[in-house]
């Protein structure tokens, strides 16, 4: 509630009375006030009502009145008066009142009026009008804007700038008082933060902030404290005003390696929605792993700790997968230690079966799908070891820390500017080009003549300024003054180079495919007139075990694989698949629909199962690989669907997937 302007009064009538240290006439106040003297004794009489015996406004005859009481007694009775009177009026200082006009745009998203602001702090519009000067001079150059017109005052902009806009500002106040001392200067940014946040949300940081410093990846020096204190203040009381990060449309994740912040990120956003009642949305939570991970803020756990058997089932793990990839993880210590903390924590957590919801589920199975269904083979073990049963959310956590580790190992790209002969002429594309892409590229600039000279098996991309007569690969030719035009162009070439030689992707040389072993035709079954999920199933199922492909478990497996998450796609096309422990021998089957049916979110019209038995786990890679060559492209699925003849559908599958 407001304070009214009677009350506002008061209050500065109070505080007149505290800075006089001796007795002053009641027209010494009534003049400055702009009010009666009998308004004043009035106030006083009020005052004087709601005091406790320490302190008193004292009236004496012929001298007038005195505030009477200890410094102490003086500013206790001052907090009450505040609690009393008005949540906003904890000063009226300039510097104090333009920090609670600043807690009010951004920390209560008010739109205010020079009026309202006038009758809330009793000063004229020309000194609101000052501070709000004062406010604009602190925003300007940055991405945040004041706004004034006739429906009042606010702030615009992007969710991300108006915190950080709102850090610089306290961060501002707290360097404003220069303390050595760490304790002092911690009881300065408790008491910054007294006066802007609520209590619920510092009591919510409180308890969460000791806990994320911990996970630090090193020693956090004090700044690094003070800044993750005051940046989750006002994330938590932003997002608890309603204010949320706007949605981004990406078709890629935009840097993985922020993703190994991630798992904490949903955690404090559980512990968010259980204390404070808050529903976080997929971006929120991003920001947040953005800010975790810029803090250095992530999964960890003090080894000694750790039960040495999930040391073991890690090593195994990693073990497995670089021998699926046939790169070399095995002695990569950070994707060791973030595996064994966040599979401690899992463990633990299924086992009280408390689940998690990773908000990115669907980007992950899009953009890392390979890897995501081969992790998914690998936790078999983990599953059986400890008797827990993982859901799609759990291995997309998991793939998230196996991308960071793959991503390291892939290959630095090597590009090659080709130029006649003028130095000056290579050196500015050089330039150009080198500030333009990431810096792990390896570039070197080449004459025409010795570019027919050299061995160019090795490099990745060739950019010339000059005609070249070259057949192996595509040569993007640019001006000796590069072009945005021509810019776009290399990074739309270095960013399809780029994908290619990602581990998971397939290899472009021709050979007998991994589909084609595992696929026959007797596996091939078109135009069948099943209606349901489960009859499907079931078909596969009782195919598969009449044939001695699989165990008992086998069904079961394929129906709890069902429930653990989406094994359906976009494009129209379904892909279960069962542990491996269920399977006798590796096959791959096909089933088409006469009609389109319900499989989980999306309707579907293809079924591909995918079994590979134990004995052939290191061949996953390349089935997946191969198979989302095709399932990912919609028309060549909706083919799929439109053939008629088993032959010809394998003839398709030859033709349209390379290893």
């Amino acid at each position: 509630m407001d304070m009214n302007k009677a009350d506002a009064r008061r209050f500065q009538l109070y505080k007149l009375l505290m800075e006089e240290l001796d007795y002053r006439p009641a027209n010494f106040f009534s003049n400055q006030l702009s009010v009666s003297t009998k308004t004043i004794y009035d106030d006083i009489a009020f005052l004087n009502n709601i005091m406790d015996e320490i302190t008193c406004i004292e009236k004496m005859p012929r001298k007038g009145l005195l505030l009477i009481g200890s410094a102490q007694a003086k500013e206790t009775f001052e907090k009450k008066l505040i609690e009393l009177l008005s949540p906003h009026h904890l000063s009226f200082s300039p510097e104090e009142r333009q920090r609670e006009i600043v807690k009010r745009l951004f920390l209560q998203n008010e739109q205010m009026t020079y009026e309202q602001l006038s009758e809330d702090y009793v000063v004229s519009v020309s000194s609101l009008r000052k501070d709000m000067e004062e406010i604009q001079t602190f925003l300007t150059g940055k991405d945040v804007k004041l706004i004034s017109d006739h429906f009042g005052t606010r702030i615009r902009g992007e969710e991300k700038d108006i915190q950080h806009v709102l850090k610089r500002y306290i961060f501002s106040l707290l360097d404003d008082t220069p303390i050595v001392d760490v304790v002092k200067r911690m009881s300065l940014l408790e008491r910054l933060a007294d006066q802007f946040f609520y209590p619920t949300i510092i009591q919510f940081v409180h308890q969460v902030y000791g806990n994320l410093v911990s996970k630090a990846g090193r020693p956090l020096s004090d700044y690094y404290k003070d800044s993750i204190y005051i940046s989750l203040l006002i994330y938590v009381q932003r997002l608890y005003i309603g204010s949320h990060f706007t949605k981004k449309k990406q078709v890629f994740i935009e840097n993985v390696t922020y993703m190994e912040s991630y798992l904490i990120a949903v955690e404090l956003s559980e512990m968010m929605h259980h204390s404070l009642g808050l529903v976080l949305e997929k971006q929120d939570i991003e920001y947040l792993s953005s800010l975790l991970f810029a803090h250095d803020i992530k999964p960890g756990l003090d080894m000694q700790q750790v039960n040495p058997e999930n040391k073991v089932i890690v090593k195994k793990l990693i073990s497995k997968m670089s021998h699926m990839l046939e790169v070399d993880l095995n002695h990569d210590s950070h994707l060791f230690h973030v595996l064994v903390a966040h599979m401690t924590t899992m463990i633990y957590r299924l086992k009280l079966g408390i689940t998690l919801t990773n908000p990115l589920l669907e980007s992950i199975k899009r953009q890392y799908s390979v890897l995501f269904n081969i992790v998914w083979y690998l936790m078999n073990d983990v599953e059986e070891t400890y008797d827990i049963q993982l859901n799609d959310h759990d291995i997309s956590f998991l793939t998230i820390h196996f991308q960071v580790a793959i991503e390291k190992k892939i290959p630095m790209n090597k590009i090659l500017i080709v130029c006649e002969k003028a130095l000056a002429t290579s050196e500015l594309i050089y330039n150009r080009i080198k500030h333009a892409l990431p810096a792990t590229n390896m570039i070197e600039t080449i004459s025409l003549s010795d570019f027919y000279q050299n061995n160019l098996d090795e490099v990745d991309l060739i950019i010339s300024s000059v005609p070249i007569a070259y057949e192996k690969q595509p040569v993007i030719y640019v001006s000796p003054l590069v072009t945005e035009s021509e810019m776009k162009s290399i990074r739309k070439q270095y960013d399809e180079m780029s994908l290619s030689k990602m581990i998971l992707k397939p290899r472009l040389t021709k050979s007998k495919t991994k589909l084609e072993k595992y696929l026959t035709k007797e596996f091939v079954f078109l135009n069948k007139a099943f209606t349901t999920k489960g009859q499907v199933l079931d078909f596969f199922s009782a195919e598969a075990y009449q044939r001695g492909l699989v165990t008992d478990e086998f069904k079961q497996s394929l129906y709890e694989r069902e429930a653990m998450g989406e094994t359906s796609l976009y494009t129209g096309v379904a892909i279960p698949h069962a542990s491996s422990h269920t399977l006798r021998q590796s096959f791959i089957s096909i089933v088409s629909l006469t009609h389109k049916i319900q499989w989980g979110s999306n309707k579907v019209q293809l079924i591909i199962f995918i079994g590979v038995a134990e004995k052939d786990i290191n061949e996953i890679k390349d089935v997946f690989a191969e198979l989302y060559q095709l399932v990912e492209k919609k028309a060549y699925v909706d083919h799929l669907v439109s053939i008629t003849d088993a032959s010809d559908l394998l003839m398709f599958i030859n033709e349209n997937t390379l290893i």
